[in-house]
């Protein structure tokens, strides 16, 4: 209702020309009913042309640009830090927003960056440390970083299969293979309980697990040990 009541009042002004206001709730509307992003963006910086202390618009901005153009959105982030005392964002979610940005735009070492800042007030955030480590394994390619990141995730969560798994396939792909065969070896699948009798496993690690073990006992060529991995595999499935 609200927004219908000032869309009325905004479609009757003529004084669009010069008003900083009247932009900023043109952006405000076209946001909020109808989800135009780049033409919200459009109005909002309008709006700053003719008042760029109004710390409300950089404040959308923020909210807009956070995703798609991070850089621009910590310009904005730290005007209304001067503009605004009372400003209250929680500095931990727009870290976390702006390193989602960059990683959305390949920008992973900004990723990190912003990551790495959460982690200074929240350091037993495992998942975040997780993702980082992931960064370097399958975007960066940088196996060494991985690896040590990955091993003292490990050292927090010894009994985490996807750690396990993560640090065996950087270990393989970084041409440490026996190492990896043993971590690869300690994957074992999960039973997941939902209550009421339904159970099921989770096998996605135990499965990429195993085939990693049978592909380097080909290469080894051997065949023995090869079957026998697919075969206690196809045991547990129940396969014949």
């Amino acid at each position: 209702l609200f927004l219908n009541v000032y869309e009325t009042l905004m479609e009757e002004s003529n004084k669009e020309d010069e008003n900083y206001y009247y932009w900023y709730m043109k952006g405000f509307l076209v946001i909020n009913k109808d989800g135009d992003k780049n033409k919200a963006i459009e109005y909002f910086y309008k709006s700053l042309k003719y008042k760029e202390d109004y710390y409300k618009t950089h404040n959308e901005l923020i909210k807009l640009l956070v995703f798609s153009f991070p850089d621009r959105a910590i310009q904005h982030y730290n005007r209304v830090k001067e503009l605004d005392k009372n400003f209250s964002l929680n500095e931990n979610e727009f870290y976390l927003n702006l390193a989602n940005g960059y990683l959305e735009t390949n920008n992973y070492a900004k990723a990190i960056e912003y990551y790495e800042k959460i982690l200074e007030t929240n350091p037993d955030d495992i998942k975040l440390e997780t993702k980082i480590a992931l960064i370097y394994k399958d975007d960066l390619k940088d196996y060494e970083n991985a690896e040590i990141r990955l091993k003292k995730i490990l050292e927090k969560s010894p009994q985490e299969d996807e750690i396990i798994f993560a640090l065996a396939e950087t270990l393989y792909k970084n041409n440490e293979k026996d190492k990896a065969i043993i971590m690869f070896s300690k994957v074992k699948p999960k039973l997941l309980d939902f209550g009421s009798g339904s159970k099921s496993y989770s096998n996605r690690e135990y499965c990429y697990a195993n085939f990693y073990l049978t592909n380097f006992y080909i290469n080894k060529k051997d065949k023995q040990k090869a079957t026998e991995t697919l075969q206690n595999m196809r045991n547990f499935f129940g396969l014949q």
